[in-house]
């Protein structure tokens, strides 16, 4: 486009823009005649979207030339000339990757909004280097315009936190002499799976109260990708029983176990195993409960009986029996006064002839058992054995339970106990925990066993 502004013209009321076309064999233009002295602004209209301009760096020629000057002159000479180079568009899209193949199938979806692509390493033909940045649109595309043919660049795409890339972040090429699409970068989101490991008190199975966490269980988790490929790791819960893995790709399929730290150890809860997908976001709850047991070792009122135990048996023994609310058949105190060798048997005597009719009785041998198990280190008096009182607490409740005070409205005494009544059933209760003592069983205890990890 030519606007000129003649010698005699109104400057008001300028000639109205002259409009040329470049010839198609060899690119010329020329423009109509003017009179000497006129003055001109020559500008081309560039498509921008087809052509970058590169000459006159001013984009128009202005020229007041002196009044000798032939306007036609100057064109002819070839001097009003203008450059341009082709321009041509880059771009792509963000792919959530879902079966981790580096390259569109037909499981794959557009990551929307938000994805940073850095164009760097960019170099024009005349050597200019800007460097560009875009942003995913709604659909996942981001593409960059008008670059001159025969540019240079690198584009790196920012990975999103939580995500990984499975084809490469940046790519590089040269502008030709179209655009260049399927710029594309493949990602799939990361997540984390979790839970607690919780000491169930009370067998439940599910978190009560009264439950704890428990430090230091080894937590196996067998992965297998969306691609195929295996992983996983072993970790160990944290001081608030709590476990993470790593991440993992989204898709990922997982089996979760534990290994508990001895054969003391068991399960309580309905999952001993849990099976999954890894999502989008993370996986909490994937929580176990187990008891321990606990046991405190003992001998038997047969051992007490025979001439192994009766070797060990000393005059302290007998006093210590003695000091005890020991019951006979009939519900008379059992004291144990003669010689060494007349008290080991009597006390045989009396083991050997114990019987539940008088649950006081029976419960009286179990007692002495136990604390003669006790008091020669075969029996470990700490462990926890009925609710939370020990072995050595269990003696001294169980000798309570042997005591002359009658309770209304029952018709026994505490040391005459044939009725059935609530001190007998009480006694038997007991009764049975001494006996399991002394014949070596395990207790579940109230508080996690102690152990060293890792292991």
């Amino acid at each position: 486009m030519i606007t000129t502004v003649e010698p005699n013209a109104d400057p008001m009321n300028p000639a109205p823009p002259e409009t040329v076309q470049t010839s198609t064999v060899d690119g010329s233009w020329s423009s109509s005649l003017h009179p000497l002295g006129t003055t001109y602004t020559i500008c081309e209209n560039v498509n921008s979207a087809v052509y970058q301009q590169t000459a006159p760096t001013s984009g128009c020629y202005s020229v007041a030339p002196a009044v000798t000057t032939d306007l036609d002159a100057v064109v002819n000479a070839g001097n009003l000339d203008f450059g341009n180079v082709p321009v041509h568009n880059i771009g792509g899209t963000k792919y959530k990757d879902a079966d981790m193949s580096g390259g569109l199938t037909g499981s794959d979806s557009a990551v929307t909004t938000g994805v940073i692509v850095n164009i760097d390493n960019i170099v024009y033909p005349n050597g200019a280097k800007p460097n560009l940045q875009r942003t995913t649109d709604g659909s996942g595309n981001w593409s960059v315009a008008g670059l001159p043919e025969g540019t240079t660049f690198r584009a790196c795409e920012v990975v999103p936190t939580n995500s990984m890339a499975t084809a490469a972040i940046c790519l590089t090429g040269t502008v030709g002499t179209a655009d260049t699409t399927n710029l594309n970068f493949f990602n799939i989101p990361l997540a984390q799976i979790g839970g607690t490991k919780y000491y169930d008190a009370d067998k439940s199975g599910t978190l009560t109260t009264g439950d704890s966490a428990v430090q230091g269980i080894k937590i196996t988790i067998a992965a297998t990708k969306p691609n195929g490929v295996s992983d996983g790791e072993t970790v160990y819960t944290a001081a608030g029983g709590s476990w993470q893995s790593k991440q993992y790709p989204e898709g990922t399929t997982y089996s979760v176990t534990e290994t508990l730290p001895n054969g003391n150890w068991t399960q309580t809860g309905t999952t001993t195993v849990w099976n999954g997908k890894v999502g989008s976001a993370n996986t909490g709850n994937l929580d176990f409960y187990n008891v321990c047991t606990a046991t405190p070792g003992g001998r038997t009122l047969g051992f007490w009986s025979n001439k192994n135990g009766q070797a060990l048996l000393t005059t302290g023994d007998f006093t210590a029996l003695s000091n005890l609310n020991l019951r006979d058949a009939n519900g008379l105190d059992k004291n144990f006064a003669g010689s060494l060798a007349a008290n080991k048997t009597a006390f045989n005597s009396w083991l050997l002839s114990a019987n539940a009719t008088n649950m006081s009785y029976m419960l009286s041998a179990q007692m002495s058992a136990t604390k003669m198990s006790v008091d020669h280190l075969f029996s470990l008096p700490n462990v926890i054995v009925d609710g939370t009182r020990t072995v050595a607490q269990e003696i001294v409740y169980a000798n309570s339970l042997l005591a002359d005070a009658y309770v209304a409205p029952d018709l026994d005494l505490k040391n005459l106990t044939v009725k059935a009544s609530a001190e007998r059933t009480e006694q038997g209760r007991v009764k049975d925990i001494l006996d399991k003592i002394n014949n070596g069983g395990s207790f579940v205890q109230s508080a996690p066993c102690p152990f060293t990890f890792p292991y």
